[in-house]
């Protein structure tokens, strides 16, 4: 209970961290999390962890590195956008993850995102898809998107990423890779799009990955993607 007591506030705060610098929105935008209970979920214990209990201890050692990551981040530099958030939780205590619900796109394509602030990427599952896990909603399809624009290699985005995790694809693109601690990953293309959040005014220019290639923790267990904060 002490875990989420500490973990809560300091997400709230880098909510605002999911808008880079240079993105403008003329109004405070409005989100709904929705909290999920660990507990309630059908483990992947046979294809990732050898028993329910081993899982349930990899969603923990997430936990840690969310609250190891905020701890670094927590800066006023950060904290550059106002973003309100209503939070929904279904228990007082235990283990866990918060969603969110953000549109992608123009038109906005609803999805579930995960806060996850062990990563810096702000990724979604893309079509096509060569290597995908099951998520409840449809695919992100970026050619039904009149405002997704792939990132160039060597582009100053590009090379905001964290070392080692981009490149180059053979089209030109600005290629990502994000590898998890408990073993997932995701790998695709950077690309700029638009975001919004509720009934807020899209924010335009929001670096996003789309992931072509995803596997690991999320598998078999009908989970959104991550929703990684940028400082």
């Amino acid at each position: 209970m002490a875990m989420h007591a500490m973990l809560l506030p300091l997400a709230l705060l880098f909510v605002s961290a999911v808008i880079m610098p240079g993105a403008s929105a003329s109004s405070p935008s409005s989100l709904r999390f929705h909290y999920i209970d660990p507990r309630n979920f059908t483990m992947a214990a046979a294809t990732t962890y050898p028993s329910t209990r081993h899982a349930m201890l990899g969603v923990a050692a997430r936990d840690g590195v969310r609250v190891e990551y905020l701890q670094r981040r927590l800066s006023p530099t950060t904290m550059t956008t106002e973003v309100g958030s209503e939070v929904v939780s279904g228990i007082s205590e235990g283990s866990g993850e918060y969603f969110v619900r953000v549109g992608v796109g123009s038109p906005p394509t609803e999805q579930y995102l995960v806060m996850d602030s062990g990563s810096d990427v702000i990724w979604v599952q893309c079509r096509p898809c060569a290597e995908c896990y099951q998520q409840a909603d449809p695919l992100f399809d970026p050619a039904a998107s009149a405002s997704f624009a792939i990132v160039p290699c060597g582009s100053g985005v590009c090379r905001t990423l964290p070392g080692g995790s981009s490149g180059c694809a053979d089209s030109g693109a600005c290629r990502y890779q994000v590898s998890y601690g408990d073993g997932s990953y995701t790998q695709g293309v950077l690309a700029m799009e638009t975001l919004t959040f509720g009934d807020s005014t899209p924010v335009q220019g929001v670096a996003i990955g789309c992931g072509h290639r995803n596997r690991g923790l999320f598998e078999d267990r009908d989970i959104p993607s991550p929703l990684g904060f940028k400082s």
